[in-house]
């Protein structure tokens, strides 16, 4: 799970109206602020502050004035604005609350179910070889491939399987995971074949610089002039080298990417284009 930490405060407030006698009164305001990177907590606690003074204002009556600028006949600018009528004599935090919002971003079931998997694999097994055949850990976001089907159960699947283990049906289990794990032999002898003699792939090998692109077990690959390379990353050299055409990757200084697996393409792109410096990730 991932989820938004907040930091709400509650204030007490003096206030009084502007143009009016009279007296001041005492209201209380709530505010909040999302806590979105490591800045110091003080920032998002005057951002919070001001959105309960923010609140306060915008429940009181508001006044409307218009400024617009013209010139040879041409509108330049035209602004509407608010103004409170209410005023702020001091204020002071009554409470103060750091908390996470569940609501705002939490994984779904699909991913719910993914995460808890491969925390288990994780535990289990380690990294080691997370792009291998063996485990269950990047099945969906990684370029493993799943020779047994168990690696894929969370908690509940893996109690079920334990029908597996019943003598006859984990003679015939065994069975098909070897003629699976044959099949897979022959499809990964076969994909070293076609990449190792395609001239595009060759080109791109001598375009591209390609570094430990089959670290983590990596079994998706093929071998060229005695170096090992990834599959994977020969598909993203071939569409970087196709979006080459429309803007140059050269000039770029700061990079935002949207679900980027296991971390490949950006690993391949700051290999061949040392000029990204700053790079933000979503996920």
């Amino acid at each position: 799970m991932k989820f938004i930490n907040f930091i709400s405060v509650a204030l007490i407030i003096l206030q009084f109206a502007v143009g009016s006698v009279q007296a001041a009164s005492t209201v209380i305001s709530e505010g909040f602020a999302a806590i979105t990177s490591d800045i110091h907590v003080k920032e998002y606690r005057k951002r919070a502050i001001e959105n309960a003074l923010q609140n306060i204002a915008f429940d009181r009556e508001q006044a409307l004035t218009s400024f617009t600028i013209i010139e040879n006949g041409q509108m330049l600018l035209d602004q509407v604005r608010s103004t409170s009528k209410a005023g702020i004599l001091s204020y002071k935090i009554l409470e103060e609350e750091k908390k996470n919002n569940k609501e705002l971003y939490s994984s779904g079931p699909y991913w719910n179910y993914k995460n808890n998997r491969a925390i288990f694999e994780i535990k289990k097994k380690g990294l080691n070889n997370f792009r291998g055949l063996n485990a269950g850990i990047g099945t969906s976001f990684a370029d493993n491939l799943v020779l047994d089907v168990r690696n894929e159960l969370n908690l509940k699947g893996r109690i079920v399987g334990k029908i597996f283990s019943l003598p006859f049906i984990k003679k015939l289990f065994n069975e098909q995971l070897r003629i699976t794990n044959d099949h897979i032999k022959n499809y990964l002898k076969n994909l070293d074949i076609v990449y190792k003699t395609n001239k595009d792939v060759l080109s791109l090998i001598e375009k591209f610089k390609f570094e430990n692109t089959t670290n983590f077990g990596c079994v998706e690959k093929f071998t060229y002039l005695e170096k090992e390379y990834s599959t994977l990353y020969l598909e993203m050299a071939d569409r970087i080298n196709k979006l080459s055409s429309s803007f140059n990757f050269a000039n770029i200084k700061n990079y935002f990417e949207i679900g980027g697996g296991f971390g490949a393409n950006l690993h391949f792109l700051i290999t061949n284009y040392p000029n990204i410096k700053k790079v933000i990730y979503l996920d």
